[in-house]
C-alpha cells in the first residue's frame, strides 16, 4: 500500500538564505513503550542496550537511517538547516521506566538545550506509550519540560508511535503531533519527516495551521487490526484522501496501546490544519467512523494445541505462524512464555518448530558448554511468574553467538539489534533460539541470524502483534492469531487494570456515546 506524504509530499518549503542562517532547531528523542503489567522495571541499562547518544554521535547513529529521526534530519537537510543535536535515549518495549532514567533525560537534555537558547524550534521523537514508576504520562511530562525551556513562542514538533497515548499534556505543550500512519509500521522516516515539514513551514511563514485532537475512550487490542486491509486499512485510505483533497495538511488515528494502565488516555484522532472547521470536521468525522466500527475489532482465537495439530499435517514448505502476542516484547511483555513449548511437549508431538524466548540464566548455564553437548535445563518464565510456568527440556547446543544483528524489514531495515548472548538448541524437532534479551522479534533475523531459517519448519513460533506481518506473510502458509498467556493479551478482560476510568470500551458497550468535539489547546 502506497501512501501520499502530506505537507508538500516531500518538498519542505523553500527558504531563502536569511532564513536558512536565522533559523536554528534542536532535536531530541526519548522512546520506549511501556507495558503496565510487565514487572520488569526499564531501566539504564535496559536503554543502554537500545541506544544512548549525545550531539554529533546522535546525529551519526541516525543519520540516513529508516527512522523517525532519520526523516527529521533529512527534511532539515533539504531545507539547508544544520540541527542542533540534542540527547537521545531509546529503547525496545518493555515494563515501565524507572523514574531515574525520565529523570536523567530530562535533565541532560534541559542542560544542553539551555547552551543553545534561544531556539526557533524542537523536534522531538518520541514513543508516546510510555509510563514510569510514578508519572503515567512521561512523554508530556517531558514535552512539558522543554517547553519550561524554550519559552511559548519556539516550535516544537513530535513524532509518535501509532499506539501513543496522546494526552492533553502532550497537545498543551507540542504545536504538532504527527503519529505513524501504518500497521505493521512502516513509515517511521516518513513519520520524522512530516514533523519536520510542519516545523519548518510554520517557521519560514508559509503554514499557519494548529492541531486538532478528539479522545474516545475506547482500547481494542492491537493484533486485532492492520492498515493492511479490513475496516481499519479502509479508514486509513479515507483519511489519506482528506488530506489529498487539501482539507488537512495532515492526521494521525491513535490505537492507544491497550497495556497501559492510566487515568487519562484512550483512542484518539489528531488532525492539522489551517482551516479550523474543515479540520475538526475531518477529525471528528474520523473518529465517529473508527468508534462505529469497535465490535469489528473482536477476534476469534486459535487454541495452542490446535495450531500444533494444524502445523503437524503441514506438508506445504511454508511454516504456520502461531502468534504469540500476549509474550510479544514489542508490546512490553517480557518474552519469557515457553507456554507452545509446554503444549508441544504434553502432547508428545513431532512437529518440527522454531521457538525463540528470552532467559538470560539458560544462556549463562549453555554458553560454555560447547557446540554438540547436551543438557537438561528449566527453560522459561524467569521473570514473569503469573502467567505461565517453566518447562524442563534437555537440549543440544547448536551454536552460540552474539546476539547482535540487522534488521531485514522491510520495517526498520538495516537497523542494528541487541539480543546480548544467545545460544541455539534443539530439543526433539524443536530448534530454540535462547536469548539474553529479545529485540525486534517481527524480524525474520531474529531467526536467521543465529542459524534458524523460518520457512524449513512446519510452526514457527513468533512473539509479535501486527508487526511481524510486513515480512511474514510472503512466506508463511498460514498466520494463526493464539491465545497464549502473557501479560500482553489480546483477551483485555484478562488484565486487572487499577487505573483505567470505569466507562471505557471494550468493559462498557457505550452504545449512545458521542465524540467530544475536538479541540486546540496550542
Amino acid at each position: 500500500m502506497l501512501y501520499n506524504l502530506p505537507v508538500g509530499s516531500g518538498s519542505p518549503p523553500c527558504l531563502t538564505g536569511e532564513e536558512q542562517i536565522r533559523m536554528k532547531i534542536a532535536i531530541c528523542e526519548f522512546r520506549q513503550e511501556s507495558d503496565a503489567f510487565n514487572p520488569v522495571l526499564s531501566d539504564f541499562d535496559f536503554f543502554e542496550r537500545g541506544g544512548v547518544y549525545e550531539g554529533r554521535k546522535f546525529r551519526d547513529a541516525l543519520y540516513g537511517k529508516q527512522v523517525a529521526v532519520g526523516g527529521m534530519l533529512d527534511e532539515l537537510e533539504k531545507a539547508g538547516i544544520e540541527p542542533v543535536m540534542l540527547f537521545s535515549m531509546h529503547s525496545d518495549s518493555g515494563g515501565p521506566v524507572r523514574d531515574a532514567v525520565v529523570r536523567h533525560f530530562i535533565e541532560k537534555t534541559t542542560i544542553l538545550l539551555t547552551g543553545e537558547l534561544p531556539v526557533d524550534g524542537v523536534l522531538v521523537s518520541m514513543h508516546g506509550a510510555t509510563q514510569s514508576e510514578s508519572i503515567e504520562d512521561v512523554c508530556g511530562y517531558i514535552l512539558e519540560a522543554i517547553r519550561d525551556k524554550v519559552g511559548p513562542e519556539a516550535v516544537i514538533s513530535a513524532s509518535f508511535d501509532l499506539h501513543a497515548n496522546i494526552t492533553a499534556k502532550v497537545q498543551q505543550n507540542a504545536d504538532f503531533i504527527c503519529g505513524y500512519q501504518t500497521y505493521p509500521h512502516v513509515d517511521f522516516f516518513s513519520t520524522g519527516a512530516r514533523a519536520a515539514r510542519l516545523l519548518i513551514g510554520t517557521l519560514s511563514g508559509k503554514i499557519h495551521a494548529r492541531t486538532y485532537r478528539t479522545v474516545i475512550p475506547m482500547i481494542v487490542p492491537a493484533s486485532s487490526y492492520t492498515t493492511l486491509r479490513g475496516p481499519f486499512g479502509a479508514l486509513a485510505e479515507y483519511a489519506h484522501a482528506q488530506v489529498d483533497s487539501k482539507k488537512i495538511l495532515d492526521y494521525t488515528i491513535f490505537q492507544m496501546q491497550p497495556w497501559l494502565d492510566v487515568e487519562q488516555g484512550g483512542t484518539c484522532v489528531v488532525t492539522v490544519g489551517e482551516d479550523e472547521k474543515a479540520a475538526k470536521a475531518v477529525a471528528s468525522d474520523l473518529a465517529g467512523k473508527l468508534f462505529n466500527m469497535r465490535d469489528s475489532f473482536k477476534q476469534n482465537l486459535y487454541t495452542i494445541d490446535e495450531v500444533i495439530r494444524k502445523a503437524e499435517g503441514n506438508n506445504s514448505g511454508k511454516p504456520i505462524v502461531l502468534v504469540d502476542s500476549p509474550d510479544s516484547p514489542n508490546a512490553g511483555a517480557c518474552g519469557d512464555s515457553p507456554a507452545v513449548l509446554e503444549r508441544i511437549k504434553e502432547l508428545g508431538s513431532n512437529v518440527r518448530a522454531a521457538f525463540y524466548i528470552k532467559d538470560a540464566p539458560a544462556v549463562n548455564e549453555l554458553w560454555n558448554r560447547g557446540v554438540g553437548s547436551v543438557q537438561r535445563i528449566r527453560l522459561g518464565a524467569t521473570l514473569c511468574h503469573d502467567y505461565y510456568k517453566p518447562v524442563d527440556v534437555e537440549v543440544e547446543v547448536l551454536s552460540v553467538h552474539n546476539g547482535v544483528y540487522m534488521a531485514e524489514g522491510p520495517s526498520g531495515r538495516g537497523t542494528l539489534h541487541d539480543c546480548g548472548r544467545v545460544v541455539t538448541v534443539r530439543w526433539r524437532n524443536v530448534d530454540i533460539v535462547i536469548c539474553e534479551s529479545i529485540s525486534f522479534p517481527g524480524d525474520p533475523q531474529i531467526y536467521r541470524h543465529f542459524g534458524v531459517e523460518p520457512e524449513f519448519y512446519q510452526l514457527v513460533n513468533v512473539k509479535a502483534c501486527t508487526s511481524f506481518r510486513a515480512a511474514y506473510e510472503s512466506i508463511a502458509q498460514e498466520i494463526c492469531e493464539t491465545d497464549t498467556p502473557g501479560t500482553a493479551p489480546i483477551n483485555l478482560r484478562a488484565l486487572k487494570y487499577r487505573r483505567l476510568p470505569k466507562t471505557f470500551y471494550p468493559f462498557n458497550d457505550l452504545s449512545g456515546y458521542r465524540i467530544p468535539e475536538p479541540v486546540a489547546l496550542r
